[in-house]
């Protein structure tokens, strides 16, 4: 007996468990999941409440060799104690293991079989294997905390995660005392969240759940005339880099900056900050949670990353540029001697400014950017394709607004202001500006509960808006999808009748189109046009 007094003899052990032989140590092996654990005398002792999944006989000591012993879903305590637990060199520490075993982690442990003072049977753990983390947030960092500070073996933390060992660099703090660079701390924590929602099974992005009524779902079908009146065009065709594509006669040397240009598009994509357009204004990559791809590993989040760059974020800024080309052709052609110019505010890193520089070098491209990180990646970025026509600037649609009114400009100047995923309000914001400039707009709309306080300046904000905004944003395609295009369907009746109000003051609408492009490349995939004419 234990000087303790906590255990009875071991004779007292069921049968099963007794040894043929007397003089011959038995060891016991159980493996299941914790369900409690309870610290006791400061932290020498340690009870744990086991489910057991599994267990054996560990057998003879000179053979190893044992027999199937218990019944799975029985309940053991697990006793580890600093006194007999076994400490061997590159192995975790007692108090390692006291850290790490939290409720829900799955483990192995063998030790010698004994029984409580109540009659409970129980293990007295010399030696442990964790065979999977808790699967939390903070299980899952207090393992890697350890791995890297070195109390705890990278290929065991590997397996206890259920990753290779060679994946684990890029989910280990950077720095041993914790105080990590905010950018890598971040991107880092979302990894490890991913991964803690892997091993727990659920969706490594939580899904939104659905937040809509039958009373939500007859007004979709209310307004159903609208969407009939302002049908969508869906545009297949995209700008082709790699074929030198030009638009009426602008020079288009290309070719020597494609690959960097799309080198650029990765990059982007791997660092935190916008996609595209509306960088400072919150654009979640919603079509990117839709893939949800189940590897939360570093090499696996690049591997998906970069292929949401080729494969998604490409076509879609392609897509755009070819929108563009369009408008310069059809300006070029009704007034040849009036330059052009292209805005784009909220550009992000600027995936969409830097193409249009690339693609049109003898048009002038602006771009605001608040966020500095993303405006400094754009910067970084066009002095790298060594385009001479971008201009970037520090400012907000209101900043740059009152700021376009000081630029120099030849008189009656052509602008087409852009925006790829401009999120909710600023996409209202920006055809607002192009109402009051005479400039024409293309938009891709995006986000729609986002900003509302610039969702006003186009349309009138009622219940019935907030409503289709929030039903834009359902995790149901068919729900989302007519939502959106109800929502841009008020905004285009909105257009229309502001410009009917304008058309004294000397602007002419000739177009205003609904169009999209492939929902392959985004569900959000929706654009409002509206091509100007001077008079």
């Amino acid at each position: 007996m234990r000087e303790d007094g906590l255990y009875d003899a071991f004779p007292s052990i069921p049968p099963s468990f007794i040894p043929s032989e007397p003089q011959v140590i038995v060891r016991v092996s159980v493996e299941g999941k914790v369900r409690t654990r309870r610290i006791h005398g400061k932290g020498r002792l340690t009870f744990l409440d086991v489910d057991i999944q599994h267990s054996r006989d560990a057998g003879k000591e000179e053979d190893g060799s044992g027999a199937e012993q218990g019944q799975d879903g029985q309940v053991i305590q697990v006793v580890l104690s600093r006194h007999g637990f076994v400490a061997e060199e590159g192995r975790p520490s007692f108090a390692c293991w006291v850290s790490n075993l939290s409720p829900n982690t799955h483990a192995l442990f063998i030790g010698q079989p004994m029984r409580t003072r109540t009659g409970q049977l129980s293990v007295e753990a010399t030696h442990i294997r964790m065979i999977k983390v808790e699967p939390s947030f903070f299980a899952v960092d207090r393992l890697l905390a350890d791995c890297r500070n070195g109390r705890f073996p990278r290929t065991w933390t590997a397996a206890a995660l259920g990753i290779p060992a060679s994946q684990l660099a890029s989910l280990l703090p950077s720095a041993a005392d914790g105080h990590e660079d905010h950018g890598n701390a971040s991107a880092r924590k979302q990894r490890v969240t991913r991964l803690a929602r892997r091993l727990a099974g659920l969706p490594e992005v939580p899904i939104r759940p659905i937040k809509h009524d039958e009373r939500d779902l007859a007004l979709l079908e209310q307004l159903a005339p609208l969407r009939d009146k302002w049908p969508l065009e869906e545009r297949t065709d995209i700008f082709s880099f790699d074929e030198g594509d030009t638009h009426g006669g602008l020079p288009c040397e290309v070719h020597p900056r494609v690959n960097l240009l799309r080198q650029l598009w990765r990059h982007n994509d791997s660092s935190d900050g916008g996609e595209g357009s509306g960088g400072a204004y919150g654009h979640q990559q919603t079509e990117e949670r839709e893939e949800n791809s189940s590897v939360g590993t570093a090499d696996g989040q690049r591997e998906r990353r970069l292929r949401y760059a080729d494969e998604k974020k490409a076509p879609q800024v392609q897509w755009m540029v070819k929108r563009v080309q369009e408008w310069l052709r059809q300006h070029q052609s009704s007034a040849p001697r009036r330059p052009a110019r292209l805005i784009d505010i909220g550009g992000g890193r600027g995936d969409l400014s830097l193409a249009c520089a690339v693609a049109f070098p003898d048009v002038d491209v602006l771009m605001t950017e608040p966020h500095e990180p993303s405006r400094k990646a754009a910067m970084t970025g066009a002095q790298q394709l060594g385009v001479g026509n971008l201009s970037v600037y520090d400012m907000d649609l209101d900043a740059f607004a009152a700021h376009l009114k000081c630029l120099p400009c030849a008189p009656l100047t052509a602008t087409l202001i852009i925006g790829l995923h401009a999120c909710g309000g600023l996409s209202d914001g920006l055809i607002d500006l192009g109402l009051a400039t005479g400039s024409s707009c293309l938009v891709c709309t995006c986000c729609f509960t986002a900003h509302q306080h610039l969702a006003a300046r186009l349309c009138t904000h009622t219940e019935q808006l907030q409503t289709l905004a929030r039903l834009a944003e359902s995790p149901l395609r068919e729900v989302s999808a007519k939502a959106m295009h109800t929502y841009n369907g008020l905004r285009l009746e909105s257009m229309r009748a502001r410009l009917s109000r304008e058309r004294g003051r000397g602007a002419a609408v000739h177009q205003l189109r609904h169009l999209s492009f492939p929902a392959c490349y985004s569900v959000k995939n929706m654009v409002i046009y509206m091509g100007v004419d001077m008079v």
